[in-house]
Order: C-alpha cells, then sequence, then structure tokens
C-alpha cells in the first residue's frame, strides 16, 4: 500500500543514487551533498539536502541559478508506478495516488476523494489511469495515464466537456475573488497548493462558459494562466476579449519562456506572490495593443528610466518620458495606472522607431578551429512572421555603424537606427543578461562522435548515454551543461530520428552473402571506431573487391543508407586534389570513409595502377591525416587524428607493403552465390529509401553498452581460435574483431542468430587464412618485374645463341649478382612492347622486399656492357 508517510525511505533512495550518479561526483558535507557538477553551467556547484533531495539545485544563483527536482535528474526511480504501488483492498487508489504525490508534488491529504483510479484499454494491455469527474455524475471525466500509451497519448476523455471546467472540490468564488484558469487540472492544482483559487479549461481552446456564468456580477477577476507557447498565447487573446466582452474583469499571466508549465514550477517552489506578480507583468505586456501601452506598462513598473527601448510588433521604438508629468502626477494626485494615466503617459511621452526588426543574441559560437567567437542572433521581422538565425562576427558588435551596416546587408534590409548610448544598451543585455549567462556552443568540424563527452552529434539528433535528443529550436544541443553544433557546411546530410526496422536483415544476407555480412559487421564497429581504438590501439581497414555486376556498389550505398546518408558510395581520392582529401578524411567521426575505384589500367594486374594505400596505414591507429600550417609568424602546424574507420572498394584487390596489407580485412564479391530467385530482391532491395534503413544508426548509437560489451566478450572468446590458425599477430587481430562484431549484431538483429555468427567466424577465418598466404607471396608488381626482365634479357635472344645482346640488362661483372638500371629497364618496356611499370617510385619500394632476387643494395656500379659506373639497383642472383 502507497503511504505517503515513508519520505524518509523515498529521501534515502534518491539520495543514494545521487551518490551513485557519475554524472554529478557529490561530495558529503553535513547534511547536505555539495560539489556536484551541475548539468547547466558543468561547475561544481550543484548541491540537494539529504533529509529532503526533492529538489537539486546550482549553488551560482547569479550566474546560474538553475535548479531541478529528483524526477527530472534520476526519472527512473519515478517509473512504474503500476509495478512498484499496486492497488490494495485498503488503498484501490495506491497507484493514483503515488503518481500524484512522488510525479506531481500534491498533498495527498488535501484532493484525496476527487480522482479515483481505472484502468484503460491499450490494445491488449491495461493501463492504469487517474479519473476526474467534470460533471455531477461523472458521466464526462478526464483521466490522465500513468504511462505513455502505445499510440503516444498521455490522457484521455470521456464524454463532451465543451463549455465545462474542472473545479476543486468544496471551492466558492466569493465577490471580487481571483481566479487562475488554467489548461489542465494538474495546473490548477499547482495554483490551488499554492494558496490560489483556481478552475482548468481542460484545453486552451474551450472556454469554460458554464463557471463564468455561475460567478456573474461577483466582480471575480479571471486569470487566463495557459502555457506560454503560441496556441497558449492566441487563446489568452482570444478569451480575454470575449470575457471583456461579458463585462468580466480579466488578466493574462504567461509563466517564463521554456518547457515548464504551472505543475513543473509548483514542484520547484517557484509559485509564490513575487513570481505571479511576474507572471501578471509578463501578461501585460503581451495584451498590449500598441507600442505606446506597452511603454506605459514598462514606465510603471520602473519609473526611475526617463529613457527607455521597447520592443513591439517585431519592431524597436526609442521613448523618452518627460519630467513634466511627474510634476503632473505630483501636483493634480493622479493615478497612473488608471486610463487617465496611460493619456496623460502619452501626451508626455516622445516615440520614434529604431528598427524594423528585433535581434535578439541567441547564444555564441566558441570556435575553437578558427580561435574566435561568433554571435548567433534571432532577427524577427517587422509585420511579418519570417524569423532568421544569423551569425555575427565580433566586428559587427563593437559600434553601432558596425551592426547597423550588418543588420542592413545580411538580415533582409534592416534599418537600424540607434543611438550609440542605445546600442550599448543593449549589447550589454545581450552579453550580459540578469540572472544567467548567454549560452556557449562549441563547434566541432566534423558530424558524429564528439569524444569529451561522449555524444554523437548530427544535424537534426544527438546521442548521448543511449539517448536520442532532438537539436533545439536554436540548431544546437544542450549535452552535459555544454552547447555543441557541428560547423561542418560541405553537403554531408546524416538523416537520424528514424525508427529501426531490423526485418530487413535476412534479405540482406541472401543478397549479399558473407562478404556483405562481414561488411556490415565492420560497419556497425565503425560507429565506435574510437572507442574500439582505445581499447585495442588499432582499427582493421576493410577491402571489398569485384567486378562489375556482383553487387558492391549497391551494398556500400546501401549501408550508406544505415548510417542515414543518402545516395551515397564514397569518393575517389584520385580526382581531388590532396586538400580536398584531407578534409573528406576529416568529416566524419565514427563513421566510414570510403575509397571508390581507386585503381585503374588496362585491366592487367602487371599495368594496374592504384592509389597509394601505404600512405594510409597510420590511419590503422587513428593517427593524423596530414598536417597543414597555421596563419601565425611561428612553426605551429595543425594535424588532425582520423577519427573514423577507411574502406575501399575497387575492380582489383589492393596492393601494397606488408604492413598495409596485414591491416587490411579483404572480401571479394562474385556472382557465385547469386540466384535466378534472387535476382529482383538484389535489384529492389538497394533501391528502398534511406528511412528503411536509417534507424539502424540511432538503434547502434542507443545500445552502445550493450553492442561493446558484447563485441569484447566475443573477443576476448574468438582471440585463441585464431591465434591457433598460423597467423601474424595482425592479421588474427583483424580478422577476429570482424568476427566479434558479428556477434554485436546479435543485439540489433534478432535474426543474427548464434549459428549464422558461429558461421561468419569460419568464413573470417578462411579469408584471414587466405590473407596470410598472400603476405608470403611475392608482390604482383614485384613477380612481374622479374618475369619481364627474364624474358627482355634473356627470353627473346634464345634463338640465336650467338646473340651479343643476351644478358645485356644484367651490368653486374659477378655472376653471384644481378645490377639492373630501372630508367634503361622501362624503356626497354617500351621497345619491346611489354607492360610499363607507371608507378617507378613504388617499383623500388617493392623491390626492396623482392623474395625471389633478395635486393642488396642501390647505387653506382661499375656496367660490364657500358665500361663505366652506372646507378642500379643490385640483387643477389
Amino acid at each position: 500500500m502507497y503511504d505517503c508517510h515513508t519520505s524518509n525511505n523515498r529521501a534515502q533512495e534518491i539520495v543514494a543514487a545521487l551518490r551513485q550518479d557519475a554524472r554529478f561526483q557529490f561530495k558529503e558535507q553535513g547534511g547536505y551533498l555539495r560539489y556536484g557538477i551541475c548539468p547547466n553551467c558543468g561547475k561544481k556547484e550543484l548541491y540537494v539536502s539529504k533529509e529532503k533531495p526533492f529538489r537539486i539545485a546550482c549553488g551560482r544563483a547569479n550566474n546560474c541559478g538553475m535548479s531541478w527536482t529528483a524526477k527530472e535528474l534520476l526519472p527512473h526511480l519515478f517509473e512504474n508506478y503500476e509495478k512498484r504501488f499496486p492497488p490494495t483492498r485498503e488503498n484501490p487508489n495506491a497507484t493514483a495516488d503515488a503518481y500524484l504525490h512522488e510525479g506531481r508534488g500534491f498533498e495527498l491529504d488535501r484532493i484525496r476523494g476527487w480522482y479515483r483510479q481505472y484502468q484503460w484499454k491499450d490494445g491488449s494491455q491495461w493501463i492504469t489511469s487517474i479519473r476526474f469527474p467534470l460533471n455531477g455524475d461523472g458521466s464526462i471525466y478526464w483521466e490522465r495515464l500513468v504511462r505513455i500509451g502505445s499510440d503516444g497519448r498521455k490522457a484521455n476523455f470521456g464524454g463532451r466537456y465543451r463549455g465545462l471546467a474542472w473545479v476543486p472540490p468544496g471551492q466558492v468564488l466569493e465577490q471580487g475573488d481571483r481566479c487562475f484558469i488554467t489548461e489542465g487540472i494538474f495546473d490548477a492544482m499547482a495554483f490551488m497548493h499554492a494558496g490560489e483559487k483556481s478552475a482548468a479549461a481542460m484545453a486552451s481552446g474551450n472556454f469554460p462558459e458554464r463557471l463564468i456564468k455561475s460567478t456573474h456580477k461577483r466582480g471575480v477577476v479571471w486569470v487566463l494562466a495557459f502555457d506560454n507557447d503560441k496556441a497558449g498565447k492566441n487563446a489568452a487573446r482570444k478569451h480575454y476579449l470575449r470575457l471583456k466582452g461579458m463585462g468580466e474583469h480579466v488578466e493574462v499571466a504567461l509563466p517564463p519562456e521554456g518547457k515548464e508549465d504551472w505543475n513543473d514550477l509548483f514542484q520547484k517552489g517557484r509559485i509564490d506572490e513575487p513570481f505571479i506578480d511576474a507572471c501578471l507583468y509578463r501578461g501585460r505586456l503581451f495584451m498590449s495593443n500598441s507600442p505606446g501601452e506597452k511603454a506605459w506598462h514598462m514606465f510603471q513598473k520602473e519609473q526611475t528610466q526617463r529613457r527607455f527601448i521597447v520592443e513591439f510588433g517585431n519592431g524597436l521604438y526609442r521613448f523618452e518620458v518627460s519630467s513634466s508629468l511627474d510634476t503632473l502626477i505630483k501636483e493634480n494626485g493622479l493615478d497612473l495606472a488608471s486610463p487617465k494615466g496611460y493619456e496623460a503617459f502619452k501626451e508626455h511621452t516622445a516615440q520614434d522607431q529604431i528598427s524594423n526588426a528585433v535581434p535578439e543574441l541567441v547564444y555564441i559560437i566558441d570556435d575553437e578551429e578558427m580561435d574566435q567567437y561568433r554571435y548567433v542572433f534571432r532577427i524577427k521581422y517587422k509585420n511579418s512572421n519570417r524569423v532568421d538565425l544569423k551569425e555575427f562576427n565580433g566586428n559587427s558588435l563593437v559600434k553601432v555603424e558596425a551592426f547597423a551596416a550588418t543588420m542592413l546587408t545580411g538580415a533582409r534590409g534592416v534599418e537600424f537606427k540607434a543611438t550609440e548610448y542605445e546600442f550599448q544598451y543593449m549589447r550589454r543585455g545581450w552579453l550580459d543578461p540578469v540572472g544567467r549567462e548567454p549560452d556557449t556552443v562549441s563547434t566541432i568540424p566534423y558530424l558524429g562522435y564528439h569524444a569529451e563527452t561522449g555524444a554523437y552529434i548530427f544535424q537534426d539528433h544527438a546521442y548521448y548515454k543511449g539517448r536520442e535528443i532532438p537539436v533545439n529550436e536554436h540548431g544546437y544541443f544542450k549535452i552535459g551543461g555544454l552547447g555543441l553544433r557541428s560547423s561542418l557546411r560541405s553537403g554531408v546530410r546524416i538523416q537520424t530520428g528514424q525508427e529501426f526496422n531490423p526485418s530487413w536483415f535476412p534479405e540482406y544476407f541472401r543478397v549479399y552473402s558473407w562478404q556483405g555480412l562481414s561488411c556490415l559487421s565492420w560497419w556497425l564497429g565503425s560507429l565506435f571506431v574510437q572507442q574500439i581504438r582505445k581499447k585495442y590501439r588499432r582499427y582493421p581497414f576493410f577491402e571489398v573487391s569485384g567486378q562489375k555486376d556482383t553487387g558492391k556498389s549497391d551494398m556500400l550505398q546501401l549501408l550508406w543508407k544505415c548510417s542515414g546518408r543518402d545516395d551515397y558510395e564514397g569518393f575517389n581520392p584520385r580526382k581531388d586534389n590532396p586538400k580536398a582529401v584531407r578534409r573528406k578524411f576529416n568529416q566524419l567521426s565514427n563513421l566510414p570513409t570510403s575509397l571508390l575505384e581507386t585503381d585503374y589500367g588496362d585491366g592487367r594486374d602487371n599495368n594496374q595502377q592504384q592509389y597509394n594505400f601505404d600512405a594510409l596505414k597510420d590511419l590503422f591507429n587513428g593517427r593524423g591525416t596530414g598536417a597543414i600550417g597555421l596563419p601565425t609568424k611561428g612553426n605551429d602546424i595543425y594535424e588532425q587524428a582520423f577519427l573514423g574507420a577507411l574502406i575501399a572498394s575497387q575492380n582489383h584487390r589492393v596492393d601494397g607493403h606488408e604492413a598495409t596489407l596485414s591491416r587490411i580485412v579483404h572480401c571479394h564479391m562474385t556472382d557465385e552465390h547469386h540466384r535466378p530467385e534472387n535476382k529482383a530482391l538484389a535489384e529492389e532491395l538497394p533501391a528502398r529509401p534511406v528511412e528503411a534503413f536509417s534507424g539502424f544508426l540511432g538503434a547502434a548509437l542507443k545500445n552502445e553498452h550493450q553492442i561493446l560489451a558484447r563485441t569484447y566478450e566475443a573477443f576476448d572468446r574468438l582471440k585463441p581460435r585464431f591465434d591457433n590458425q598460423g597467423l601474424s599477430n595482425r592479421v588474427a587481430f583483424c580478422h577476429c574483431l570482424v568476427a566479434a562484431l558479428g556477434e554485436g549484431l546479435r543485439v540489433l538483429f534478432p535474426d543474427m542468430t548464434e549459428e549464422l555468427s558461429s558461421q561468419l567466424t569460419d568464413y573470417l577465418i578462411g579469408r584471414a587464412k587466405e590473407r596470410e598466404d598472400l603476405l608470403q607471396e611475392e608482390k604482383g608488381i614485384v613477380s612481374q618485374f622479374w618475369k619481364t626482365f627474364q624474358y627482355m634479357n634473356e627470353e627473346i635472344w634464345e634463338k640465336d645463341m650467338m646473340d651479343s645482346r643476351a644478358g645485356w640488362l644484367d651490368h653486374s661483372a659477378k655472376k653471384e649478382l644481378i645490377a639492373i638500371n630501372l630508367q634503361e629497364f622501362r624503356a626497354a618496356c617500351v621497345d619491346f612492347k611489354q607492360p610499363i611499370p607507371m608507378d617507378m617510385q613504388r617499383l623500388q619500394e617493392e623491390l626492396k622486399a623482392s623474395m625471389q632476387h633478395p635486393f642488396i643494395k642501390s647505387g653506382n656500379v661499375y656496367s660490364r656492357h657500358k665500361k663505366r659506373s652506372i646507378q642500379c639497383f643490385v640483387f643477389q642472383g
């Protein structure tokens, strides 16, 4: 049975959870937990009473001043009311009691009997509801669900409530009483707990006509206290005019802007008389019909200011109040708040428009890469609903002339005619607002994982500690007390927020077989590549080769759709200059970088040219992508670490040094697994829209902990098996990790069975053995070199044993050595129509690892043919 008097146990539970939560890092100090990390400002000023831990606050009252309910910071302790507090025979409302007391902060002794606990059918399940009657027999009611329904529903109505209102039972409105009309019952109960009379209209669009008429001529002052959003404001204005038309007294109270409703504010202890006065003042400003009326309300509140600026209708106006108004008030006893006072205010005040738009500083960008701050303003235009976000540099805020010029040229031709004094006044309000610091937003020059916070930053959503966070209205994310956004604007678009449907997995496997499953496993790991590198110091490259029509391009485009990137496969680094290539390597973090068709030529291995993958081998460990000089007078450089994972797709297998090849997990696409019955699916599957696959990204990031834990466990279990295959350490590591990531796929795909994971491991062991065999073979370019050398040096002369040119390419005078001038060798290839080694630098590097004729040295050798010294590569004969 729920008993609100067990609050001591509840307090202990909350304190224990706060102690254990690594986000806060509290320290004990007497009856308080202190020096916790504030989620808003990041300073170690968070504190909470251990006796009453239901509100946690930041001690920086002037610079932060944020506070949270325990429910906001520890939502898991305030869930599952049905399981934790089931109804009993003694208390059939136990679940409702717990929800209203713990979840809404109400005193049960004051509201007991106002509601009953029911069950609401949600498909095949039942959800506990709390039902409040809206009429005498309860045939019209509103009920709140203690958990969200399968269709997203939070509440439900029974019967037609138009014109009705919920009123706290027993409440009587006397002559001249003030009554707050709210949207919902919990907001009305919040005012009731704060000592105010109240009623709930049940929706901002519903006018409580019966209640109003029942109190006619009692002089009740109705206060419209709806939410401070567009719907709430529109309803307040509409109902205000209707109440005025009925001869009623009416005011408007607006809560501070934000997502907190009156019940939220009540739970934070904010609804008191000064707070209500501030909300009523905010309401008067909102309901003003002209700049002059708004200025009149402002002057009543702060009569010491003679010159001030008023925002109205998305314009800015200058007002200057004459001292003659003071004389009039003093000598005639004029009430400034009366209609006559308003007329006097207008007569003794000068008004002038200074801007046909309103600039509001939204946040400050701290661009560490450019070492500068930029200022983001929201520009609202007069007589228009259009709103722009514009970035201003610091120079634009130095003088009013510079600001006015920026507004004119960068913000749709705004005329800004403030004086220097007025501009400085506005600038102080932007940069040093009372009661808070402007949000500072750090930019990152890429999309994806931000290692400092552990968050993933994309355009529309961020992912942090298993949660999906939508971008706020200002275009950035508030994570761990920090503002973050990506500054990348070069056409890379990652779609997020789609539901994940794993049903495509069996079809994917049917079409792309083990090569595709290996690539999907590696792709999953690329989403956590920095975390994996932190543990293992490396992450494998992946290579997909295969001739046309084997499906490699379709597969890559599908996998990019899984990461939210539509109509994309990769880029060819040969087509871009080195600076552009470096930037493309740096655009994504914890996502793949895919290189395409880096080989070209006549199709024969010996005449095939490839991108120099040897230059990329340090990316295996996440090292730099290339240094650039910084624009300073010193010798400073900047080199960004490689934050992603590397995959290559081309017709022919990547060739390179052993150190490079051992870093690659290679799968060759063929048509061996193609079946006539799969042909239609192979065409239809990759043609599906990005929305069909992009949920994979969010699902993976929300399950980061489970995926990595399962991968690490599988790696430890599988590694001895790979080590026993006679593989080199690096080859074993790379293929074992991809196999372990296949186990990680089981977190997301029910169809990725244990049997399938085991068979994937067998397949990757086979790929690892093939890779090891390749490393033991002579490199293709070296093997071809010796074949061509043998042919031009000996074989073409064998028909004529007396031909003196036999052996002419070998300049060594010693039979046990071979000395070759590589320029002469290349010219001979042209003369004898042999494959020409295009990349001579690479050939020289590869020849140093020759196994057929081991390399000895490079230098001057006395030529037995030319009778002088020439430059040669010398090998063992």
